[in-house]
């Protein structure tokens, strides 16, 4: 494996960890939710989908 091709995996490894830390910190305070869209558009909170509200 090329130099740059570690440190660009190196960096974006350490760029997904913060990202993760922040993240689950706001899930777990519930700042935050998740949810997706359908194929028709409409936006769905996963928790109400799977009967967690």
């Amino acid at each position: 494996m090329k130099v740059l091709q570690v440190d660009k995996l190196y960096f974006l490894t350490k760029t997904i960890k913060v990202l993760n830390d922040w993240l689950l910190t706001m899930l777990m305070n519930g700042q935050v939710r998740i949810a997706h869209f359908h194929a028709d558009g409409n936006l769905v909170e996963l928790e109400s989908e799977l009967g967690m509200v």
